[in-house]
């Protein structure tokens, strides 16, 4: 699921040809740096067999994590995940995507961030989404990839917003919807996303799916640029030698 973020803008002008790759972004979480074991897996083996509290288990689990004993965590989080425990659920989605204590198995992985994102897992939402998008450990499907997608966006997942920007303005498994794209994308951009910034940037220079605005488009290159995108940062400065700048505000406004 490691993809880039885009929007394909073949109308650019020469002066503002900025390189950009097609995919989706990938909001898997990122496992722990190997920290200095201080319990050996047996402690945490043991520990959580005296435990009945699914709550201290999980908690148990989540520290063998921290601490990269990826085996015995997945020995206590797969109990607690068979019994419906979500945030369990999503790190058996995570440690058999990335093969960490267990092997690595992308089936088992989408079957359990499906399991967590039917509770409400924002994050497991997106992984399924991404999953079905891709065809990691299940049949693409587009349309289970957007209804998991949306189900994360609502819920703040920023990733979800993005993308799902990107799919209504490619045409990506549903009808092309420049305007259903635009609104994903402010939303994400509004949550800090410096590629929805840049991307808004682009819509309002060419006039697609919004009127043309050339001092909003400068002012989401701006923030853009300031959240370090440097493609933003180019196309400010191409902007700033044709003086079409001239007149605008500094800030962009985000109400």
């Amino acid at each position: 699921m490691n993809s880039l973020k885009i929007f394909n803008n073949s109308a650019l002008t020469a002066m503002l040809m900025l390189l950009v790759c097609p995919g989706l972004v990938s909001a898997k979480l990122l496992l722990s740096s190997k920290l200095s074991a201080q319990a050996s897996s047996s402690y945490y083996l043991q520990t959580s067999s005296q435990l009945k509290d699914p709550y201290k288990k999980f908690d148990l689990a989540l520290q063998a994590y921290q601490r990269s004993d990826y085996k015995s965590a997945a020995a206590i989080f797969l109990d607690l995940a068979k019994n419906g425990h979500m945030e369990s659920q999503f790190y058996m989605g995570i440690l058999f995507d990335s093969g960490s204590g267990v092997e690595v198995d992308n089936m088992q992985s989408a079957m359990w961030y499906e399991k967590a994102a039917k509770q409400g897992h924002a994050e497991a939402q997106y992984n399924i989404a991404i999953a079905y998008a891709t065809g990691e450990g299940t049949p693409i499907k587009m349309r289970k990839a957007i209804y998991w997608m949306t189900k994360a966006a609502l819920s703040g997942n920023v990733d979800s917003q993005y993308n799902l920007g990107l799919i209504y303005i490619m045409g990506d498994g549903v009808a092309r919807n420049l305007e259903e794209g635009i609104l994903w994308w402010q939303l994400a951009a509004k949550n800090g996303d410096q590629m929805a910034q840049y991307n808004l940037g682009m819509m309002y220079l060419q006039g697609a799916g919004v009127d043309s605005d050339i001092c909003e488009a400068s002012r989401w290159w701006s923030l853009s640029a300031e959240n370090g995108n440097r493609q933003a940062q180019q196309a400010l400065m191409a902007l700033k030698q044709t003086h079409q700048q001239h007149g605008c505000l500094d800030m962009v406004s985000i109400q």
